[in-house]
């Protein structure tokens, strides 16, 4: 997360304020993808909302994907990666994670998504209670890779996302391409099209 990446003062307004109404909503909807066209803002607001969040000490993880990085930055990393930052993140996980990791340190090293989703994520997660939302934010989900290396994850993402405890708030952006809009409305995930509040964007 890079604040100075963040939108300008006053910009956005109204589709920052609907985000953060999601994240601290009584709701199930545990998954918000952001899509939109090459330069309509996704990453100032992603970068945006991990500021704020991280301000509140209720931001647990930020990964951005890169499409000229993919060696450190792909879809087998994701996961590892998501749950070494929460465990930095907060003693509860920390501990949670310590000891799944000491019964079976073979995940660690593991490329499975699969496992790590399941068997690191979701195990490690609803072992502990931590009041108010937990917040990923994923930037650039479609400079992961082509539709076949970033399928499982996605889905993870759409179809499996009510699996997250009911506190995790996981805010995607995206380019709309074919395999991630055709993957959406499914429950337990929201949208958000940049690309028809252009309106907002053109009065800042």
């Amino acid at each position: 997360m890079d604040s100075e990446k963040a939108c300008l003062p006053n910009t956005r307004i109204k589709t920052l304020a609907s985000i953060e109404e999601w994240v601290i909503g009584d709701h199930n909807d545990r998954v918000l993808f952001l899509l939109g066209a090459a330069g309509t803002g996704k990453s100032a607001i992603a970068h945006t909302i991990g500021k704020r969040f991280n301000g509140r000490r209720q931001l647990g993880s930020f990964f951005c994907f890169n499409r000229s990085n993919q060696a450190d930055r792909h879809p087998k990393s994701f996961v590892r990666t998501v749950v070494r930052n929460l465990a930095d993140w907060h003693p509860s996980f920390r501990r949670a994670f310590s000891n799944i990791i000491h019964d079976n340190n073979s995940l660690v090293n593991s490329d499975d998504i699969e496992s790590h989703w399941k068997e690191l994520l979701l195990a490690a997660a609803n072992e502990v209670t931590i009041v108010g939302p937990t917040v990923i934010v994923i930037d650039a989900f479609d400079e992961s890779g082509d539709d076949v290396t970033r399928r499982t994850l996605l889905s993870f993402l759409t179809a499996r996302a009510e699996k997250l405890p009911s506190n995790f708030r996981v805010l995607v952006t995206a380019r709309p391409e074919p395999d991630i809009v055709n993957a959406l409305g499914k429950p337990s995930v929201r949208l958000v099209d940049l690309d028809k509040a252009k309106g907002e964007a053109q009065d800042d």
